[in-house]
């Protein structure tokens, strides 16, 4: 059996998407383009800052504003103390329950709409 990865990267809009709902959430947000992890959280989280220390990739604070629409993503992240992001993933709205996965370690990913599952 041959397996083959499936490369996906995530628009700006989705960026967009899941900022905004990690706001309305109360819980941090971190997206990874293919040299730095970005944050527009001010205040940024432990969490970010652990993975950044974990990776060696440099984080790097910008506001919405300040971003490039034309970048993509190989993944955009809910993250936060788990209390926390247990409380947000029990909020999310029906649409991005059906859209964003969240494996065990409470990060949420946006699923791959073109996945098969396998």
């Amino acid at each position: 059996m041959v397996s083959a990865w499936r490369k996906v990267t995530l628009t700006f809009d989705d960026y967009l998407y899941i900022e905004n709902l990690a706001r309305e959430l109360g819980v941090h947000f971190q997206a990874f383009d293919k040299t730095h992890l970005y944050t527009p959280n001010k205040d940024i989280s432990e969490y970010t800052i652990h993975e950044a220390s974990l990776t060696g990739i440099p984080v790097r604070y910008r506001a919405v504003e300040e971003m490039d629409r034309a970048m993509r993503f190989p993944k955009l992240m809910m993250i936060d103390r788990p209390a926390l992001l247990d409380a947000a993933i029990a909020r999310l709205p029906g649409h991005a329950q059906q859209t964003l996965h969240h494996p065990e370690e409470r990060a949420l990913l946006p699923r791959n709409p073109r996945s098969s599952g396998e």
